[in-house]
């Protein structure tokens, strides 16, 4: 193939919906736009109509029934705003989504997507590389369901696990995880490549999928920010001292409980905590008593948003840990972009942020092990030291999407 191969982006989520998959591939199409390469999105993610972007985005949505589940979810997230008896619906419609669609929806709460991409399959245009992004893993049966019909070279983006996932998994694995191994083996035989964003996410796919031995590789996480003038000129000594967490916090997975008990060791004086999430986050953090006064909730926030009041407002940005080492926080990546200092608490002993943070020299690596008197040591150390990017370029789009062309 002389020319640069026309390229189809199969994702679920894009933007302006918020989240790490979303970021990383409008980040990662961007730059192949700006390259010559010709992309183009198809996504079940209702558009602004109003963005100016330099590849084309096509709106494949649900049905009716989809409209109205994603209705429904997103309304009954924002419940607490409305009066008791609005309330009170949403609620109940919450829980009958949990206990009926929930329950047998496969691969995943999107499935409805699927049915739609297949009605609409010929609008879809013509393409030579397909790029198909979990989660949710309809996303990859979309996309083999494409690669079927036109015979293009596919590329799976792995974030994190279906099959392999232990906690909140993506569908009622008592029913489907039979199910779930074998179309994930299956896509794995029909894609030409398949990649992951860390090292220990690819093995412990490699074990579970032999197939995966001869066609997986690492494409790092991804941002295309550099270093404000917010940043650099940030004052690193006025008080109080504000420590920032941007995301989302899941049971099983992700769990506020322990950094907020050992933080309890500590004797700090002048430290707030903001955090950016949502309402169910923000209520696992006020299950757990804080000696510390200063936490303040805030609702999420774009992008964009997130990574200004990152530059501008805090002193440090807080990393909680997964507790299993096949997940990589986008955040991580997005944090250390900005050279400021950061906070992770390690939950298991082999987590991957720690061998990407303890490389930096403002990192604040905590687990429940270490001595809280070596902590605030750290903390007065660090909390107050100067920017450090020195990993930063290992993350940018260029390096990544450089990457990503090897493959093709």
């Amino acid at each position: 193939m002389t020319s640069k191969p026309r390229i189809l982006v199969v994702t679920h989520q894009f933007t302006p919906h918020v989240s790490p998959r979303t970021t990383r591939w409008s980040i990662l199409c961007e730059e192949l736009a700006n390259r010559g390469y010709e992309v183009q999105v198809i996504t079940g993610t209702r558009q602004n109509g109003n963005d100016s972007k330099n590849y084309k985005v096509q709106y494949l949505g649900s049905d009716r029934l989809g409209g109205l589940i994603e209705s429904t979810r997103r309304a009954s997230s924002k419940s607490e705003e409305n009066n008791l008896v609005i309330k009170l619906f949403f609620f109940l419609a919450k829980r009958i989504y949990r206990l009926i669609y929930r329950t047998f929806a496969w691969p995943d709460y999107s499935m409805l997507w699927y049915f739609s991409v297949r009605r609409k399959i010929n609008n879809i245009p013509e393409h030579d590389l397909l790029i198909s992004v979990s989660l949710p893993f309809t996303s990859h049966l979309v996309a083999y369901t494409l690669n079927k019909k036109r015979g293009s070279r596919w590329i799976m983006d792995i974030g994190d696990p279906f099959y392999l996932k232990k906690e909140a998994p993506e569908n009622n694995k008592y029913l489907y995880s039979y199910l779930n191994k074998y179309f994930e083996n299956k896509f794995y035989k029909h894609a030409s490549k398949v990649v992951f964003t860390h090292k220990e996410s690819m093995e412990y796919h490699k074990q579970a999928f032999a197939i995966l031995n001869d066609k997986s590789s690492l494409l790092p996480p991804v941002f295309h920010t550099k270093i404000s003038d917010k940043t650099n000129n940030f004052n690193y000594k006025k008080t109080p001292v504000k420590v920032a967490y941007f995301g989302v916090l899941t049971k099983g997975v992700r769990t506020p409980e322990n950094f907020i008990l050992f933080m309890n060791k500590l004797d700090i004086n002048n430290l707030e905590f903001h955090w950016y999430t949502n309402q169910d986050s923000q209520q696992m953090v006020k299950a757990t008593y804080s000696k510390y006064p200063g936490n303040f909730f805030h609702e999420m926030v774009p992008r964009d948003e997130a990574l200004d009041l990152m530059d501008s407002e805090y002193h440090a940005l807080l990393n909680i840990g997964n507790q299993n080492p096949f997940q990589l926080p986008s955040k991580v990546i997005e944090y250390i972009s900005t050279g400021k200092p950061i906070i992770h608490y390690s939950e298991i002993i082999d987590d991957p942020v720690v061998d990407i943070l303890k490389e930096r020299s403002n990192s604040i690596i905590i687990n429940h092990n270490k001595n809280p008197e070596q902590v605030k040591k750290e903390f007065k150390e660090k909390m107050f030291s100067d920017n450090d990017i020195s990993s930063v370029n290992n993350f940018n789009s260029i390096s990544v999407v450089n990457e990503l062309l090897k493959l093709i």
